[in-house]
């Protein structure tokens, strides 16, 4: 299944193949398929995560319509999630170039150069894709994250802001987090409200890492007895939580220095 994972926001990318399916009608031929039975067996094959398959079934339908939009996608798709990031770079491009109006094309360009490590080339055909779907909150998460890769904090924090007025989020920590994290240095005044926001969604779930950032966070403001405490509250609150070891461990060696 398509998804990347942020520890600093997720992207869910599934939900583009699903959208997709809208766009597709499959036809009656009985004997050779046509490029519309290709792309719904394309589809269904990238739905149940069989990616190899998935691609042989684009292929085939580009090899009959090559500037066909949907087949470059589910290519792209396909390519992106058999650890072949250029070629599906490619085929996004070729997307873009016949459809510059098509969302998921914008958007898949936009998140392949993320990964990439492109963040630059990755704005504006995020922001492209943004004025397409304006509340696609898939799309405000990543550009959020790509100008915080970018040091660009005025528009990172615009967006986050976004993020956390979004039905999606509008309880959620992550984006308010984040905000601390943008203003800890800038503005530790503000930093420091987004923090206690932070608390305030976080209270029907673990602090964890609103904790953990409360804690770098003082001992930025050169609060160390304040930050000592609240990486002991991270200790203690991810104890038992085999997923935090490692992290659990890196805390536990800088308590040691305090």
């Amino acid at each position: 299944m398509l998804g990347t994972s942020i520890r600093h926001g997720r992207i869910i990318l599934f939900c583009t193949i699903l959208a997709a399916a809208a766009l597709f009608s499959a036809s009656c031929g009985k004997k050779e398929l046509s490029v519309d039975e290709l792309l719904q067996n394309s589809l269904s094959e990238a739905e149940k995560g069989n990616w190899e398959i998935s691609a042989k079934y684009s292929s085939a339908a580009l090899a009959k319509d090559g500037n066909n939009v949907h087949a470059l996608i589910l290519q792209a798709l396909a390519m992106h999630n058999t650890d072949r990031l250029q070629e599906a770079m490619d085929s996004i491009s070729a997307a873009v170039k016949l459809a510059p109006t098509n969302f998921h094309a914008q958007y898949l360009s936009g998140f392949f150069a993320y990964k990439a490590g492109r963040y630059k080339d990755a704005v504006r055909p995020l922001a492209l894709a943004q004025n397409l779907r304006p509340k696609d909150v898939n799309t405000l998460t990543l550009l959020a994250q790509t100008h915080y890769k970018l040091k660009n904090d005025r528009l990172a924090a615009s967006y986050y802001k976004g993020m956390a007025l979004h039905p999606k989020y509008k309880k959620s920590a992550l984006p308010v987090n984040a905000l601390g994290i943008l203003f800890a240095r800038s503005n530790p005044a503000l930093a420091e409200r987004f923090f206690q926001e932070a608390e305030k969604r976080s209270k029907l779930q673990p602090h964890l890492i609103t904790d953990l950032n409360r804690a770098i966070f003082y001992e930025m403001g050169k609060n160390r007895k304040l930050a000592a405490s609240y990486y002991k509250k991270f200790v203690s609150e991810t104890n038992g939580k085999a997923e935090y070891d490692p992290l659990r461990k890196q805390v536990l060696r800088h308590l040691e220095t305090f």
